[in-house]
């Protein structure tokens, strides 16, 4: 008898179970592998919004101070935050280089009117502090005394520009002369601040302007013709 014919083989097919769940498999893959991607991306929005909302350090030039302060983000921070960059800005001021970036062209007039406003406030904050830092009573009193007569000599002695500011002189003013800090504007802000530091605001500014009528007053009585040439003089 002759052998029988071997049939070949056929290949074996995956079940179809076992390609649905390849297909899965992949698929599931697909969806973390997007996921990641998602969830990278959003923290890489969150934290480049918290950045641009961060506020500047300290140290940055006074361009960057001023565009801060006049921001809805500076406007955002506690007082106490506020009050550093306020100080700040009066060194700033202090040192011309708010004069020289405006005169630059590196700050707008409206950023330099509002660099000005936040100098002006950071200046008064200072003395404010150091009033308060005194005992009651003659320490107090001597400290107004010499406010009242360094206004005096700088109402007293001509300007032009920013002469005497810094290093920059009238040079670094040249331009920005004729604009003023605008103190009502700047006093507006005040009212924002917490109650206990409004108080001692306004303790000590009535407390210098009794000072200075008590100045002028024994002035007239000693000087009467000088007393009556003086003009009408700003808060501080």
């Amino acid at each position: 008898m002759t052998a029988a014919a071997k049939v070949p083989s056929q290949p074996t097919l995956a079940p179809p179970v076992k390609r649905r769940r390849r297909r899965r498999t992949v698929i599931i893959a697909a969806i973390a592998g997007a996921g990641v991607i998602i969830l990278a991306a959003g923290i890489w929005l969150i934290a480049a919004a918290l950045r641009e909302d961060a506020p500047p350090r300290l140290n940055e030039n006074a361009v960057v101070l001023t565009r801060f302060v006049e921001s809805k983000n500076f406007e955002k921070l506690p007082f106490e935050q506020q009050r550093q960059f306020y100080k700040v800005l009066d060194d700033r001021d202090g040192a011309g280089e708010l004069d020289q970036a405006f005169s630059s062209g590196k700050l707008s007039e409206s950023e330099y009117r509002a660099g000005l406003e936040a100098a002006w406030l950071g200046k008064h904050i200072n003395r404010v502090e150091k009033y308060f830092s005194l005992a009651p009573g003659i320490a107090r009193t001597n400290y107004l005394i010499k406010l009242v007569d360094k206004k005096e000599r700088k109402t007293a002695k001509p300007t032009a520009g920013s002469a005497g500011k810094g290093a920059g002189g009238a040079a670094a003013g040249a331009g920005a002369e004729k604009i003023d800090v605008n103190e009502t504007a700047a006093e507006m802000k005040v009212e924002k601040w917490p109650a206990s530091v409004r108080t001692q605001w306004d303790t000590f500014h009535e407390a210098y302007r009794n000072q200075r009528k008590a100045i002028e007053k024994a002035n007239a009585t000693t000087n009467p013709a000088g007393a009556a040439a003086a003009k009408p003089k700003k808060k501080t």
